[in-house]
């Protein structure tokens, strides 16, 4: 079968991956690649390269995975490297270029900054007041990924301001992420509750500041929302007091570690209220738990929407569950 871009290719082979027909997966992988057209093979060149070491690595080809990665570093792209396969941790060639790739992230760091994307609705008018969205991208993504699943279109077609930030933390390739980089360095068997970097609440309070100054915004109409990452930004922002926040919408977070009682007293206070989506395959989440049984304890509103047939991704009916989120903040 012919696939018009490599994100059709990407669903058809992870259905096989989700089934554990590794072999089978990396066939259709193959063959599809052979087949997209030349533009979209080098538009999405880094990504087919790691999916492929992806691929590899769940069908125990550790040598062609270690290959393909030992390309891509020499020719200077940040690789996920670092993924838990004892295997590939235990390869000959591992630590050598687990060095080179920590070296490239160092140099990349330095020159990488916090950056972000407004979206106006059309007819934008300075005579007008307009709520204002902020979207924050998953941990390993970025605005041009995010906005392929969140559509900013369909948030400005409502009357929002959206705007899109990307972390200034780098991550791989292109790929940033809102954790501190510490947390993803503890065991992952015990470590819990996130937190954001250090830098994250002044650069998203300066962001805020600046889109205040150029654009008619209305301060007491603004929800912040993410994936993954960019849900435990969400949160994290909201329920600091980074900027006034009236609502979150929080697509498979974990709990921050400033959801603090004292916080939620203030959320209280605020009128603050919260939207939690997770996939069917991932509940029950235990800290999405607990934070649903704080907010109970404490009567502050919120909903809970479970996604059908999936884990931790972006719904089919992400704009349907959107237009609930919206409407129950707005209290209508």
């Amino acid at each position: 079968m012919k696939y018009n871009s490599f994100d059709e290719l990407k669903i058809a082979y992870c259905e096989l991956l989700d089934q554990e027909k590794f072999k089978e997966s990396i066939i259709l992988f193959e063959e599809g690649i052979r087949n997209l057209s030349d533009d979209e093979v080098e538009k999405n060149f880094y990504d087919i390269m790691t999916e492929k070491c992806w691929l590899y690595c769940n069908n125990g080809q550790f040598d062609e995975a270690i290959e393909v990665f030992t390309n891509l570093i020499q020719n200077g792209y940040i690789c996920p490297i670092d993924w838990n396969f004892e295997e590939l941790k235990g390869h000959e060639r591992y630590k050598e270029l687990n060095a080179k790739n920590e070296l490239l992230k160092i140099e990349k760091q330095k020159i990488t900054k916090f950056e972000y994307v407004v979206h106006v609705p059309e007819g934008y008018s300075k005579d007008k007041k307009y709520p204002l969205f902020f979207s924050f991208h998953g941990d390993g993504e970025n605005i041009r990924n995010h906005e392929k699943y969140w559509l900013p279109e369909w948030l400005t077609q409502r009357g929002f301001i959206v705007v899109s930030p990307q972390s200034s933390k780098i991550h791989y390739h292109e790929r940033f992420i809102w954790i501190d980089k510490a947390f993803y360095n503890e065991a992952i068997e015990t470590r819990k509750y996130p937190y954001t970097y250090i830098d994250m609440h002044k650069e998203i309070r300066t962001c805020y500041d600046s889109i205040c100054k150029e654009y008619s915004i209305d301060n007491e109409n603004i929800i912040v929302g993410g994936y993954s990452g960019g849900a435990v930004a969400s949160i994290d922002i909201a329920v600091s007091d980074v900027i006034p926040v009236k609502g979150v919408v929080s697509l498979c977070s974990l709990k921050p570690r400033s959801f603090t009682k004292e916080n939620i007293l203030a959320a209280l206070e605020k009128g603050l209220k919260f939207v939690f989506m997770d996939g069917e395959e991932d509940i029950p989440m235990k800290e999405v738990d607990e934070m649903i049984k704080e907010l109970e304890d404490h009567r502050i509103p919120y909903k809970y929407y479970i996604n059908k047939g999936i884990g931790h991704w972006y719904p089919e009916d992400l704009e349907e569950k959107l237009a609930r989120a919206l409407k129950f903040i707005d209290g209508k």
